[in-house]
């Protein structure tokens, strides 16, 4: 019992690292950005690293971060990864490399986490994002939106309820993060 506690706080700790690793941080100071947490949303993720550096850009950071979560998630043990993914998902948003701010907002991440435990719902959340970028052309708007849909998602479409509820607690995690966008959705639908 006490080697599985501490084989489940080692998981969690390095999920936590792997999230908070500052790859788009990284990649934007090799092509000369000094501080890419000074530019734009102040984030170091996909997005704030494109609108500097371009679209090329934007997939590399978001492939990076969408490939370690998703070969960490997929070399825990099931046991791990409930823990796992919540320490991800912090990591990312509140990395440890950065006096705990300054993170991405998630969504490179979650898409990691989807892709190993789920594809079907991977796809669903790749599709309303693509969707909704081409009809609104806001990265966050549409991340927002797809995160919004990919909750009662989970919950229809996922035949274990602990995953689905892991899948929810991700999604709400990065909506949260993404609050100005839904702000600005909410002023659109009823203001």
């Amino acid at each position: 019992m006490h080697e599985s506690i501490v084989l489940l706080l080692a998981w969690s700790c390095g999920a936590y690292l792997v999230g908070s690793f500052p790859s788009g941080y990284l990649i934007a100071r090799s092509a000369g950005i000094d501080d890419i947490t000074r530019r734009g949303s102040g984030t170091m993720g996909a997005t704030n690293v494109a609108r500097s550096l371009g679209i090329r850009f934007f997939f590399i950071v978001f492939l990076i971060d969408a490939c370690k979560a998703a070969a960490l998630l997929y070399c825990m043990p099931a046991y791990a990864r409930p823990l796992g993914i919540i320490m991800l998902m912090m990591g990312n948003t509140l990395s440890a490399f950065f006096s705990f701010s300054g993170g991405g907002k998630g969504v490179a991440t979650l898409v990691g986490i989807l892709c190993v435990l789920d594809l079907k719902l991977t796809l669903l959340f790749i599709t309303a994002w693509l969707f909704s970028l081409m009809c609104i052309r806001s990265v966050g708007i549409a991340s927002s939106i797809a995160l919004v849909l990919l909750v009662p998602g989970a919950f229809f479409l996922m035949p274990d309820p602990l995953v689905a509820c892991r899948i929810m607690f991700a999604a709400l995690w990065s909506l949260y993060m993404h609050k100005k966008h839904v702000a600005v959705l909410y002023q659109r639908a009823f203001v």
